[in-house]
């Protein structure tokens, strides 16, 4: 993925979570613990009222950061970080349990050596008070370059998945490993037209 590469996927119902939610990506990383900081691996993201989920690295630690109405952030920081070596490729994955049954929402992280798992979770899940959704934003989905400030990634971005509810119904679901070299567009397993942009 070079600087603002990125694979997308244009809205839908099919794309718009706003309950739970399970992200999953698979990438190796020329460097891991970049001192850029903060690293984008994906999102639904779009400012200007259009802000559903980001899914980013910062400092080292994972970061979950969603809205309910298209404006205000709320984030999940990852109690532990996870730094492999450069070069080394590592599976991230996300949920987010909206209504915990407790009053609150609850959002553990994990890692694993490919997006067909095995997951470990990787610290504490993160719990707030109250109950939440994800707003159903315009914005498009975006693999690489997500589309804000922070850095892009660089190195290879293997497999990308999104399900509606946690291990439930898949909503995207790309595998650029079998995807011909140069090909700029193709569908995914998930049934959507992806486009590589920026080189990627």
């Amino acid at each position: 993925v070079p600087a603002s590469g990125r694979a997308q996927v244009a809205d839908s119902a099919q794309v718009s979570s706003t309950g739970d939610i399970d992200v999953r990506i698979d990438a190796t990383l020329r460097d891991w613990a970049s001192e850029d900081a903060t690293t984008e691996f994906c999102g639904k993201y779009a400012a200007g009222g259009q802000q559903s989920w980001l899914l980013y690295s910062s400092f080292g630690s994972l970061v979950w950061r969603w809205s309910a109405d298209g404006t205000n952030d709320n984030t999940a920081t990852a109690t532990m970080p996870h730094i492999p070596d450069a070069g080394q490729r590592l599976a991230l994955r996300v949920t987010h349990d909206v209504d915990n049954g407790a009053a609150g929402n609850t959002v553990p992280f994990h890692t694993g050596p490919s997006i067909d798992g095995p997951w470990q979770q990787l610290g504490d899940p993160v719990t707030a008070a109250g109950t939440t959704s994800i707003f159903d934003s315009t914005a498009v989905l975006r693999v690489g370059d997500a589309g804000t400030s922070f850095s892009n990634p660089y190195g290879k971005i293997w497999a990308f998945q999104t399900y509606n509810g946690i291990s439930g119904t898949v909503a995207a679901d790309i595998d650029f490993r079998i995807q011909d070299v140069a090909d700029t567009s193709f569908t995914g397993a998930d049934g959507l037209t992806w486009t590589v942009f920026a080189g990627a």
